[in-house]
């Protein structure tokens, strides 16, 4: 069934620009690229993650602010929620114009700032941690640029080991910011089996590569949606966050993520008959809730595809895609997101589309 209306693009035409592109997508090879990213960012960081861990320790902050945008912007919210259910402090988004355009005398003492960009080069982000240390703050960079300006404003850098990343959507790098993040929250944790789980997190993604057959099969059924709603929660909003992205840059899809509580108090309303709605439910505290959530909007007529390491949601869904590796579930945004990436890429080539170069999108956005 193929429920979207008339075909934009010939079916012939589709398949042809799919087979080309799909051949040389640097999205592609960069997704199956992540276990080494994250392998060789864990590895490279542990001694430096270590060592800022200890500073922070001996001057413990009493929050951390995240400043970031796009990607890096849902790698801060994974952040977000590591910090504050396994080291308890608490974590704001920092609103960027607050720093570069109002120029706030903001009161900073006391605490972290944390900006993340892949590229080192976002000049709001620059100028946030610029402004955060002149206002008492500690900064911290974390990006794959040991030599850009943002490494060169803060005081600790984590520098991701992602390599060069060559499509404008970004995959490999936010999974080396979400290794970074991690490694640093673990080594303030002072938590030796969160050290050890991070060990374990290379060969999971490796393992969930294998979401990739079912995905390829599958995503042609959703190629003449207009828009879709994904839904995460806990750690797995950044996940949700991300994948809505990366279907807007590549797809050119109305979608939009919510977490699965704030999708009850209205937004659950505007979802129709045939409506994807993409879910990620992995084991972990708020699978019961994912449970109850896909039966309602399975009632509703709605399509659900649903990203899940346990077997009894999926037998709900419209689409399962099974994730065939379990991790810590604060550990679960690095298996999963492969699956939404995996989804972008493939619905993108069934819509005719070529991933690597979206519309007025460029590798480095500048914006201040």
């Amino acid at each position: 069934m193929l429920p979207y209306g008339e075909p934009g693009i010939r079916q012939d035409h589709a398949g042809a620009l799919s087979n080309t592109v799909s051949a040389m997508s640097y999205m592609l090879k960069e997704i199956k690229q992540q276990p080494e990213a994250v392998a060789r960012t864990l590895s490279g960081l542990r001694a430096t993650a270590t060592r800022i861990a200890a500073d922070l320790r001996a001057r413990p902050p009493r929050f951390v602010i995240f400043a970031a945008r796009g990607s890096s912007a849902h790698a801060g919210i994974y952040g977000r929620y590591l910090f504050e259910c396994r080291n308890g402090i608490p974590t704001a988004p920092a609103a960027l114009s607050v720093f570069t355009r109002y120029r706030s005398r903001l009161r900073l003492e006391g605490s972290l700032l944390i900006g993340i960009s892949q590229s080192g080069r976002s000049p709001d982000v620059v100028e946030a941690v610029r402004r955060a240390a002149h206002l008492g703050a500690i900064t911290c960079a974390v990006t794959n640029d040991p030599a850009s300006d943002l490494a060169r404003a803060a005081h600790f850098t984590l520098c991701c080991r992602a390599g060069r990343e060559r499509s404008v959507a970004a995959t490999k790098t936010f999974a080396a910011e979400l290794a970074a993040l991690a490694l640093l929250s673990a080594a303030m944790s002072g938590r030796s089996q969160a050290m050890a789980a991070l060990d374990r997190l290379p060969g999971a993604i490796e393992e969930a590569l294998a979401v990739e057959g079912v995905i390829a099969e599958h995503a042609e059924r959703y190629r003449y949606a207009e828009g879709c709603v994904v839904l995460g929660r806990g750690y797995n909003y950044a996940t949700a966050r991300e994948t809505a992205l990366k279907l807007q840059e590549t797809c050119y899809l109305a979608a939009n993520a919510f977490s699965n509580a704030a999708f009850m108090h209205g937004p659950i309303a505007m979802v129709g008959p045939h409506e994807p709605v993409i879910l990620f439910a992995p084991h972990g505290r708020l699978y019961g809730e994912q449970k109850r959530l896909v039966a309602t909007i399975r009632r509703d007529g709605a399509e659900t595809v649903v990203v899940s390491d346990r077997e009894e949601i999926l037998r709900g869904a419209t689409t399962p895609v099974r994730v065939p590796v379990q991790v810590d579930e604060p550990y679960s945004p690095f298996t999963h997101i492969v699956a939404g990436q995996l989804f972008a890429h493939y619905l993108a080539l069934a819509r005719g589309l070529d991933p690597d170069h979206p519309r007025r999108l460029h590798k480095v956005t500048r914006t201040l």
